[in-house]
């Protein structure tokens, strides 16, 4: 019964249909390696202590449809995870603190610690070109819109301004970490270039590698507290296994 089962399944799989179409689904699974990360790097930041990419999962659905025998179009939606932790020394840094219940803009000089973290749908559109049947590269453009996040962290060991590098100066101890908190202004939508491939390993496994980087950063247009853009930068990798 069972090999009839199968037998049955085998000649009515919906996807053989759609290769002779000339489409070809592949689910993906990996993580995401990188960061987000002002571009050009500013001279505020004088010294990275600690990096620190987390573990972020990524899971997806491509569909391509192969125009000829080389090129190809796909189609792509996935949820995928951003994030990372990082310790600096900066000087005169802008940034908005905290402390006592106020909120304090200003420059500040000493460590800061930042943590971001985000949730993604993501649409990727990509143009894809196969050397063979077992090696492929993409290139394109992908939309994602976020449905988690947070940005925040704290500052010590340094001493802060108020208003601009020549305003009040207040001081704070290695013990004295104040925090602050940018939640609110992520932004909802990111937009930004992708390229990667991938390779056969198996007769339907293949592993991938894609480099995104994301065009309009992570903050709102109004966000001023950072004088500079912050971009994300992911290294994706990972199986995929295509139908």
């Amino acid at each position: 019964m069972a090999l009839l089962l199968c037998s049955s399944f085998a000649k009515a799989n919906p996807f053989d249909k759609l290769r002779q179409k000339g489409w070809e689904i592949e689910v993906r699974a990996g993580v995401n390696l990188g960061g987000v990360s002002p571009i050009p790097f500013p001279v505020e930041i004088r010294k990275i202590h600690k990096l620190n990419p987390k573990f972020n999962g990524q899971i997806g659905l491509i569909a391509t449809n192969w125009l000829n025998k080389h090129w190809g179009l796909a189609l792509g939606l996935g949820f995928e995870q951003k994030g990372m932790e990082s310790l600096a020394s900066v000087k005169d840094y802008q940034i908005e603190i905290a402390q006592q219940g106020n909120v304090l803009s200003g420059a500040w000089t000493g460590k800061v610690r930042s943590s971001y973290s985000a949730s993604y749908v993501t649409l990727p559109i990509v143009l894809v070109y196969r050397f063979n049947s077992s090696i492929k590269v993409n290139a394109g453009l992908y939309a994602g819109y976020r449905f988690e996040g947070d940005f925040s962290g704290d500052v010590y060991d340094g001493y802060f301004r108020q208003g601009s590098s020549i305003g009040e100066k207040i001081d704070f101890g290695k013990e004295t970490k104040t925090p602050y908190s940018f939640k609110e202004y992520l932004a909802p939508l990111e937009i930004g270039f992708e390229m990667g491939g991938s390779a056969q390993v198996f007769k339907r496994f293949q592993i991938f590698l894609d480099l995104k980087y994301g065009f309009n950063g992570i903050f709102k247009g109004n966000f001023k507290a950072f004088p500079f853009k912050m971009h994300p930068v992911y290294l994706g990798t990972g199986f995929g296994y295509r139908f």
